[in-house]
């Protein structure tokens, strides 16, 4: 049978046993939220890091639509000023023809005129 003694000798084991065992759960329950912590973090940071690629993706198609978009209207007024100065030409043209042609009719000469002017003035000299 069990002394008073051995008794008590068994509450403090079992109690000592028992905070022993409240303590261990602490340190799990505390290397557990660390870990847990941790992984947050690495989350936090990856996304941080994703953002910021993200954003500086984004700043470089800006860039490059607004390039494109520059080269498309620069492209635009170049052909506007092209066709400005191919009607200004053509306008000379008929205008250095008409009044050729109503010289001598010729429209041989006409066109030599037309191309002389065109050229230049290269028979000026």
């Amino acid at each position: 049978s069990v002394q008073p003694a051995d008794s008590h000798k068994l509450s403090a084991a079992a109690a000592e046993s028992e905070v022993s065992s409240y303590f261990g759960q602490l340190a799990r329950d505390a290397d557990a939220k660390h870990a847990q912590q941790e992984r947050a973090e690495e989350r936090a940071e990856k996304s941080a890091a994703s953002s910021e690629q993200h954003y500086e993706e984004g700043l470089a198609s800006r860039d490059r639509q607004y390039e494109a978009s520059r080269e498309k209207e620069l492209r635009r007024q170049a052909a506007h000023v092209r066709h400005e100065e191919h009607a200004d030409t053509a306008a000379k043209a008929a205008t250095i023809r008409a009044a050729a042609e109503a010289k001598g009719g010729d429209a041989k000469l006409a066109d030599a005129e037309v191309a002389t002017a065109a050229g230049g003035g290269a028979g000026e000299a």
